[in-house]
């Protein structure tokens, strides 16, 4: 049966390419959107191996088959998140593209929403304890041998969680664990600014990195331990974590 999207108000693409401030991540034709998908992870990983640039943005408005970490369904409200996935073949671990990922969502949060948010290892995003967005990091090899990573990114914009509840199959309330920047800041967020300011802060987070150029060239040791001390700043222990780019 297919989803129901009557009423939904669709992403405004023009608004968003308004807004974009990178020369880079969904720029042109690597700017890509659909109504509903199954998952934008997948949706991307399959466009891998048709499209050799790296760059490509996948939007959706909702997902029918949202995944989550160990195999998890990501549960949404159509059109009341933001719902991407991101393209990359990097030249550096997959761990890091992990931190880079949430780096980029604390940072748009606090530049959209005035908000601090933490970060629980290894792909969530708390405000004062509730998960407010999830990273998704999924890497396979193209025909050439050569990495290929997307990085899913789902954050509750707009909208309640009670609203989100009725969507969820999960036996613990969502309002004891989960919450919405509407719900966080206390007024509506632009689905578009948010999506903007996340792709611009991709350039950004690296701290201090100002293109994703740099990025790819920076000696990996060097850069992992920048942006781990960087990402410790915002971890909400919630175990014990072992610090890899220690010296």
């Amino acid at each position: 049966m297919g989803l129901d999207l009557q009423g939904v108000s669709p992403l405004n693409l023009e608004a968003l390419q308004r807004n974009l401030q990178t020369q880079y991540f969904g720029v042109g034709d690597r700017l890509l959107y659909l109504s509903t998908v199954e998952s934008t992870n997948t949706m991307a990983m399959q466009l891998a191996y048709e499209r050799p640039e790296e760059g490509l943005v996948i939007l959706t408005d909702s997902q029918t088959a949202g995944k989550g970490r160990r195999g998890r369904r990501w549960v949404d409200v159509p059109g009341c998140n933001v719902l991407m996935s991101i393209l990359f073949r990097p030249l550096f671990p997959p761990h890091i593209l992990v931190m880079i990922t949430s780096l980029a969502v604390v940072d748009a949060i606090a530049d959209i929403c005035q908000v601090s948010a933490t970060i629980k290892w290894p792909n969530d995003v708390l405000i004062e304890d509730h998960k407010v967005a999830g990273t998704l990091i999924e890497t396979s090899h193209d025909s050439s041998g050569c990495m290929v990573a997307v990085a899913g990114i789902g954050v509750n914009v707009n909208g309640s969680i009670e609203e989100l509840a009725k969507h969820s199959s999960t036996q613990v309330p969502l309002t004891a664990i989960a919450t919405t920047l509407e719900s966080a800041c206390g007024h509506k967020v632009s689905r578009e600014i948010f999506i903007a300011r996340l792709l611009q802060d991709y350039r950004t987070t690296c701290c201090g990195y100002r293109d994703y150029e740099t990025i790819l060239s920076f000696d990996s040791r060097k850069m992992e331990r920048s942006i781990g001390n960087t990402w410790l700043h915002y971890y909400s222990a919630t175990r014990k974590f072992s610090n890899h780019w220690d010296c």
